[in-house]
């Protein structure tokens, strides 16, 4: 009976033990950690920022022209150069480009070709190609030579090639000395000007102002279209016209862009000065905020990210705003309202951070704040 008793009390005490190992019965488990949201990290105020004011950064002059007539607008120049060849050892081409831009290529008519001979031995002929095809092949005394290509000969990248060929004269080369050179492309009755945007001077573009004064020959409408788009529209009398337009109001881009002087209804004006002004803005106002990240803040940005929440009340000039957060960069086109940039753990380090704010247009910022989501 007494052995009973003590192996029932050893089973009782080695179902305590095991309930305790493995944990049977009622338990309780941890409470969850709690869910932080909307951490804020810190609140300021950012003001305006971007560019103010403007100035000329760059002008076209135009030649005077009669708008309504035939134009002439110079494709290339070129100086002196020289052709020549020998009956063994061969010659070089001479070869330029002859760049057809898209607004006179839609109505080129003929490109005109005109250069002098200054010196010959007149040894051998001359060959002058265009575009591959022979447009001249003839020994030439010295003097002024005109020749024409017709439209349907004329590309958008067009090449020019003087060349000669040696003769039987094995002690000496053929000859060609050849001045001012000058390409000419003839086209319709609208006057064509080309003028270059830089990226930059995109970016930061306040305006394009284009200023003529002239007279009218015959009576009638006189059009000023911006690559393709009409900017000015007038029964033009006579006088001083100013007008401007930016990539607001129609389209522009980096590199060549076109301005057009279309008369109409019978007119003809006689355009005395012209000119293309591209004003940029020119004070670019970068803004510096610094912000703290503590211990707890860095904690959070485990299981999280972070934002930077930007509150634009007023689009003075549309444009980027670049945002640096330390290190990382982030380019927004920012809009009235909430404008967030992310960041993470990976972005800030734990005690000052660095804020800089750069724009291309101009912005009213009253709001900025920093926090955790």
């Amino acid at each position: 009976m007494d052995e009973f008793i003590i192996v029932l009390i050893i089973a009782f005490v080695l179902l305590i033990g095991l309930g305790m190992f493995f944990n049977f019965g009622p338990s309780t488990a941890p409470p969850p950690e709690p869910v932080i949201k909307d951490v804020s990290i810190d609140r300021f105020s950012l003001g305006t920022i971007g560019f103010s004011g403007s100035t000329a950064s760059s002008s076209f002059s135009i030649e005077p022209f009669v708008a309504g007539a035939t134009q002439v607008e110079t494709a290339k120049t070129v100086s002196d150069f020289e052709a020549s060849a020998h009956i063994i050892f061969g010659g070089t081409p001479q070869s330029f480009t002859i760049n057809t831009e898209p607004e006179i290529l839609r109505s080129v008519e003929a490109a005109a070709i005109e250069f002098d001979i200054d010196d010959t031995n007149k040894y051998e002929k001359l060959i002058v190609k265009w575009n591959g095809e022979e447009v001249l092949k003839k020994e030439i005394d010295k003097g002024r030579q005109k020749l024409r290509i017709a439209r349907e000969k004329i590309k958008d990248i067009n090449t020019l090639e003087f060349t000669t060929i040696g003769s039987w004269r094995f002690w000496a080369n053929t000859v060609y000395k050849i001045k001012n050179l000058r390409v000419d492309h003839e086209y319709g009755q609208a006057k064509v000007t080309q003028f270059a945007l830089s990226q930059r001077e995109l970016e930061s573009l306040d305006r394009v102002e284009v200023s003529f004064s002239g007279r009218p020959i015959t009576q009638g409408k006189l059009l000023v279209k911006a690559n393709g788009f009409i900017v000015f529209e007038k029964g033009y009398t006579g006088g001083q016209e100013k007008f401007n337009f930016n990539h607001l109001t129609i389209p522009l881009s980096t590199g060549n862009n076109a301005v057009s002087f279309v008369a109409q209804d019978g007119g003809l004006f006689n355009i005395d000065t012209a000119k293309i002004e591209v004003f940029s803005s020119s004070t670019a106002v970068e803004k510096r905020r610094s912000f703290t990240v503590t211990e707890s803040h860095y904690r959070l940005l485990n299981r999280t990210d972070g934002v930077v929440n930007i509150n634009v009340s007023n689009v003075l000039k549309p444009g980027s705003l670049t945002v640096q957060i330390n290190n990382r960069t982030v380019q927004i086109n920012p809009q009235t309202g909430i404008n967030p940039v992310s960041f993470s753990k990976a972005d800030v380090v734990v005690g000052e951070n660095n804020l800089k704010f750069t724009a291309t247009g101009n912005l009213e910022i009253p709001d900025v704040r920093i926090k955790i989501l």
